[in-house]
C-alpha cells in the first residue's frame, strides 16, 4: 500500500518546521523537522517501508524497528486529519 499526499494542503516552511493547512476543513497543522520530511518524501506515492528506509538513513544510530513503529504511527494520524491517504 502507498500514501499520497492530499491535494487540497498549501505548505510553508518557517524555521524548518512545515506548516500545512488543509483548504477543505481550513484546519492548520504543524509538523516538527522529521515530520516536514515525510510529508516532502510523500510527494510520490511511497509506501511505509520506502519512507521509514529513508528516514532511517537519515538519523544515524536510530533503530529501524523504531522508526517505522514512529512513521506508521505519524501516517495513521495523517490520513485521521485528511493530509494525506492510502493510494493503493
Amino acid at each position: 500500500m502507498t500514501y499520497r499526499r492530499h491535494q487540497a494542503v498549501e505548505v510553508l516552511e518557517i524555521d524548518g518546521e512545515t506548516i500545512l493547512l488543509n483548504q477543505e476543513t481550513l484546519a492548520v497543522t504543524k509538523l516538527n523537522e522529521t515530520g516536514g520530511r515525510i510529508w516532502e518524501l510523500l510527494s510520490e506515492n511511497r509506501t511505509l517501508e520506502q519512507v521509514a528506509e529513508r528516514i532511517c538513513g537519515e538519523f544515524d544510530g536510530a533503530e529501524a524497528h523504531r522508526i517505522r513503529e514512529d512513521v506508521a504511527l505519524f501516517l495513521d494520524q495523517m490520513i485521521e486529519i485528511g493530509l494525506i491517504h492510502r493510494a493503493g
